[in-house]
């Protein structure tokens, strides 16, 4: 008996398709969707958002999940589970962005099989939700009031630039960008390297409208805090090397851009602007 049931919750965890559910990630519809990737819960006085399916109600408690499409969340070749990526946690800080009063939590429907291939590369995919905010208010708006958005670490800070705001990329231009872990790169034993002078060199995914790009960068100077994967900092362009492009072996040209970290930043957005943290120098 336990068997079977260990069998049908397995069978519940595969990608199926839902009446009138699209994926949030990309708004597919009529597709197989994976739905326990991601979870949600919020109180029942809050109103479960269109793109969300909800499963239960219980004790003042709304509970559902989270529908993702076979391309944002793809199954495993061994067990067609759906296989969940960096990009997965990406999302679910996307989400808790776009609707702060609901928690969203890594569900138990996922593949416990290794897919290391899988999740490097999902490092460098967009992370977009289908749907425009409701609750997110821009913080360009001019009524003569301070506005601050504050955000729960770098990730979510760095998907809401994506999203709303303005990433303009040209020699001098400064842009938010997140620490990757140079550890999840063959060959490479630290998350962030630094030389004999104390200069350090990171692999970062740089703001973008379309959900960033990867580039490899050195700190300004040697005095300044210790860099660490998951923190946002302060990027600055210089110039554009084709040969360093091909050298990143990607196919987005722009990593070819070499920059300068200048200095890292809070998860805070003033007044239209990124409260800095630490400077290099």
């Amino acid at each position: 008996m336990f068997d079977e049931i260990r069998k049908g919750l397995i069978e519940s965890y595969k990608h199926r398709r839902v009446e009138d559910a699209v994926c949030v990630a990309c708004g597919a519809k009529n597709e197989p969707l994976a739905l326990h990737v991601i979870e949600f819960f919020h109180p029942d006085s809050i109103e479960t958002p269109p793109l969300l399916v909800l499963m239960s109600k219980s004790n003042g408690t709304s509970r559902g999940c989270v529908p993702l499409c076979r391309t944002c969340c793809p199954p495993c070749a061994q067990c067609s589970l759906p296989i969940a990526t960096p990009r997965t946690k990406r999302l679910v800080r996307a989400l808790t962005v776009r609707h702060q009063e609901i928690r969203f939590v890594h569900g138990n429907g996922f593949c416990r099989h290794v897919h290391l291939l899988k999740d490097f590369s999902s490092l460098f995919l967009p992370v977009r939700l289908s749907a425009t905010p409701e609750n997110v208010q821009s913080p360009s708006a001019d009524d003569g009031k301070a506005r601050s958005l504050f955000f729960p670490d770098g990730e979510a800070a760095l998907e809401y630039a994506c999203k709303f705001m303005a990433c303009p990329l040209g020699e001098g231009d400064c842009l938010p960008a997140l620490v990757l872990d140079l550890r999840k790169l063959p060959g490479n034993d630290s998350a962030v390297t630094m030389d004999s002078s104390g200069i350090q060199l990171a692999m970062l995914r740089v703001a973008s409208n379309d959900g960033g790009f990867p580039v490899v960068a050195t700190t300004l100077g040697p005095r300044g805090p210790r860099l660490e994967p998951g923190q946002l900092v302060a990027w600055k362009a210089g110039k554009h090397s084709e040969q360093v492009a091909a050298a990143m072996g990607v196919k987005d040209r722009r990593s070819g851009w070499i920059g300068l970290i200048v200095g890292t930043l809070t998860t805070e957005h003033r007044d239209g602007n990124w409260v800095g943290d630490e400077r290099f120098s």
